[in-house]
């Protein structure tokens, strides 16, 4: 079975940001996309599963090492 496939937009509701921040994570590398013929990002689902919990990941870094100094 293939994987599903997203635009930037449905990415951006499932990172619960905006399209044009999805586009800049693909800029800085972040994020992979393949791009179709028009120019149209295209995401698997599973490179914004793995974004979206690496980000969660650093913000429970972050959480505990704030907790850790106070």
């Amino acid at each position: 079975m293939s994987e599903q496939i997203l635009t930037t937009g449905d990415a951006a509701k499932r990172l619960d940001v905006s399209g044009e921040y999805v586009r800049r994570l693909v800029r800085e590398g972040k994020l992979t996309a393949t791009r179709t013929v028009s120019g149209q990002h295209l995401f698997e689902a599973g490179e914004i599963e793995r974004f979206a919990s690496e980000r969660e990941a650093a913000r429970q870094a972050r959480a505990a090492t704030v907790a850790a100094n106070t």
